[in-house]
C-alpha cells in the first residue's frame, strides 16, 4: 500500500500540473472561489500536519551526525522561512517580466523553471515519506496538494502562457516523478526529510498568501477561512485515527 500508495498520489499531482492550463472553470465567475479552496486547505495542511511533523523530524535527527546536525537541531524552522523567501522573490521577479509574445528562455524564466522544479521534486519526495501510509492518509494529500498546485500552476500560466504550455508543464511533472522516486528508493535521508518538509511548508505560505492578499479576492475572506478551518479539523481527525 505504501509503495503504491505514494506512487498514485504522485502521478495524481502529475496530472494537475500537465492538465490545469485546460480547466477553464478557474476563469469564470467562480474561479476565485475554486483558488481560495486551494489556498484554505493548503494554509490549513501545513499548520496541522507539515510543521508537526517537522518538529518530529527535528527531534529524530538529533542521533544522526553531520556538518549541520547541531544547526538543524536548533534552527530547523529557519529553512521554512528560507523556503518563503525563496518563493516569495521569485514570484515578485516573475511578476517584473514583460509578457510573452514567444517561448524563449530567458534568465528570469530558467529561475522560475529551477525554482519551481525543486519544489515540485520536494513534494514528490514528501508523498513517498509519509508516517500513516494507509489509503485515507495519500486520498487526503493528494486532494490538498493538488488543490495547492492548481492554485501554484494556474498562477504561473497566466504569467508564461507560452513556456507553461509548451514546456514548463511537463517539467513541474517529471520533477515530480523525480521526487518521488528520490524518497521511494533511498533511505537515510533524514537532512533532506527535514529540508523538504521545511521548504515545502514556506513555499505553501507563500502561494496561498499571494492569492488571498489580493485586493479583489477580499470578499472572499470568510470563505476562506471557513475552508481553512474545515480542512483543519478534517486533517487533523484523519491523522489523528491513523495514529491511534
Amino acid at each position: 500500500m505504501e509503495f503504491n500508495g505514494s506512487l498514485v498520489a504522485t502521478l495524481a499531482l502529475c496530472a494537475v500540473h500537465v492538465t490545469v492550463k485546460h480547466w477553464r472553470f478557474l476563469d469564470g465567475p467562480r474561479g476565485h472561489h475554486w483558488l481560495s479552496v486551494g489556498a484554505g486547505t493548503a494554509l490549513a495542511y501545513v499548520f496541522t500536519y507539515l510543521l508537526p511533523k517537522l518538529a518530529v523530524v527535528q527531534q529524530e535527527i538529533t542521533e544522526f551526525q553531520g556538518p549541520f546536525a547541531g544547526f538543524l537541531r536548533q534552527q530547523a524552522y529557519l529553512l521554512a522561512l528560507i523556503g518563503l523567501l525563496t518563493l516569495f522573490a521569485v514570484d515578485k521577479a516573475a511578476a517584473r517580466m514583460p509578457p510573452e509574445t514567444r517561448l524563449e528562455l530567458t534568465r528570469g524564466l530558467v529561475l522560475q523553471i529551477v525554482i519551481y522544479g525543486i519544489y515540485s521534486v520536494q513534494l514528490g519526495y514528501l508523498l513517498a515519506n509519509f508516517r500513516q501510509p494507509d489509503l485515507a492518509t495519500y486520498v487526503l494529500a493528494a486532494a490538498i496538494l493538488g488543490f495547492h498546485l492548481m492554485g501554484m500552476d494556474h498562477h504561473i500560466a497566466h504569467r508564461h502562457p507560452i513556456a507553461f504550455g509548451s514546456v514548463l508543464r511537463w517539467v513541474l511533472a517529471a520533477c515530480c516523478v523525480a521526487g518521488w522516486a528520490i524518497g521511494a528508493f533511498t533511505d537515510g535521508l533524514n537532512y533532506v526529510v527535514l529540508l523538504s518538509n521545511a521548504f515545502v511548508a514556506g513555499g505553501i505560505v507563500v502561494i496561498a498568501v499571494r492569492e488571498e492578499l489580493r485586493d479583489q479576492h477580499s470578499t472572499l475572506l470568510p470563505f476562506f477561512a471557513a475552508v481553512a478551518i474545515a480542512s483543519a479539523g478534517i486533517i487533523t481527525l484523519q491523522f489523528w485515527q491513523a495514529t491511534h
